[in-house]
């Protein structure tokens, strides 16, 4: 990948991906910036260590970096959206690379709620272990299954 056609965020978000998680490189990717005419910026898809379509992704959108999970299914996964100022470049990419590690660690999942109005649910939220109790929960989804279920509650 040409470094040199990124944004600033991309090219330190890149450095701390390569540095934490080498593995990733074949998957990275970049995308005209929607900020910056004539730079790039990362967005790429991770595959998830299952082969049933889960992923995590990341992408740079000017001063933001949003990190998302999917299972796979329509109508997406959830998506976590860390916004940063100017200077802050590296806390930014720090918080990033922190929220796909405890997606990772299986830390953070997806679940899908139930809804009254969709039979499939509630587009899928983040949560954790302990919000397990207190929804009504479709799905939950983890990165290496972990907390895999189909409740049917």
């Amino acid at each position: 990948m040409d470094q040199e056609s990124l944004t600033m965020l991309s090219m330190i978000l890149l450095q701390s991906l390569r540095d934490r998680f080498p593995e990733w490189e074949p998957f990275m990717d970049a995308v005209e910036s929607e900020s910056e005419n004539g730079k790039r910026c990362l967005d790429f898809r991770i595959p998830g260590p299952s082969d049933d379509g889960r992923f995590i992704s990341m992408r740079e959108r000017g001063d933001c970096i949003e990190v998302g999970f999917s299972d796979g299914e329509p109508p997406g996964g959830a998506e976590h959206l860390l916004i940063g100022g100017p200077g802050e470049e590296g806390q930014l990419v720090e918080a990033a690379v922190e929220f796909a590690e405890q997606i990772i660690d299986e830390k953070i999942f997806i679940g899908r709620e139930a809804s009254w109005l969709r039979k499939s649910g509630l587009p899928p939220s983040f949560m954790t272990a302990e919000d397990l109790p207190r929804k009504k929960l479709l799905k939950v989804v983890s990165w290496r299954g972990t907390y895999d279920s189909a409740t049917g509650q």
